[in-house]
């Protein structure tokens, strides 16, 4: 397997080059018929996707309990455009992983790929030039761009994160024993 790093780069340049200049919200729909891929509901699932099919005619199947309305929820935009992250790798000739260390760093780099198309980095950029001297600033930030991205706020948490590594979010809530624990953080993994 080549460097993962080069996978980075790669599907960071495919995200900029899909919705660079496109409008929030990023239009999955679309981009999955630029690239022939045919994305189905399963009501069978436990809320994950698959990529499935060949190359040359790939389909996204979405696996989950909910009950499908007419568009896409925040988890599945985010889950078609993580698929769509694994056949650009495929069709960049990348070698499956090999091993469990491997496969969560393939996983991790398709779920950035995912922010990186539902976030552009132009927008966040902008939403972040007037840098937020509050932490409550900081939240309203992350929140508007759920909102106008139409992805979850850990999903944009991360991705402002992602722009400027020196911001960190956590998400911390009270358990049923009465403790604290903490549900989301954007600080890096041990190991990366």
């Amino acid at each position: 397997m080549r460097s993962t790093e080069a996978y980075r780069q790669k599907l960071y340049e495919v995200a900029c080059a899909l919705s660079g200049n496109a409008s929030l919200p990023v239009r999955t729909e679309e981009i999955c018929t630029a690239f022939g891929i045919k994305v189905r509901r399963s009501p069978l699932g436990r809320g994950r996707a698959v990529l499935l099919g060949t190359e040359s005619r790939p389909e996204i199947v979405l696996a989950l309990r909910e009950v499908p309305t007419e568009t896409y929820t925040a988890f599945e935009r985010f889950l078609i455009a993580h698929e769509l992250g694994h056949l650009i790798l495929i069709r960049t000739r990348v070698d499956g992983p090999v091993g469990t260390a491997e496969y969560w760093k393939l996983e991790d780099l398709c779920d950035c790929f995912s922010r990186w198309l539902l976030m552009p980095e132009r927008i966040v950029r902008a939403m972040l030039q007037d840098r937020p001297s509050t932490g409550t600033e900081l939240l309203e930030i992350s929140s508007r761009l759920a909102l106008v991205a139409q992805v979850s706020w850990p999903t944009a948490a991360y991705r402002i994160s992602d722009a400027d590594p020196s911001l960190t979010f956590l998400r911390v809530g009270r358990v049923s024993d009465g403790r604290f624990k903490v549900s989301v953080s954007t600080l890096p993994k041990k190991g990366k």
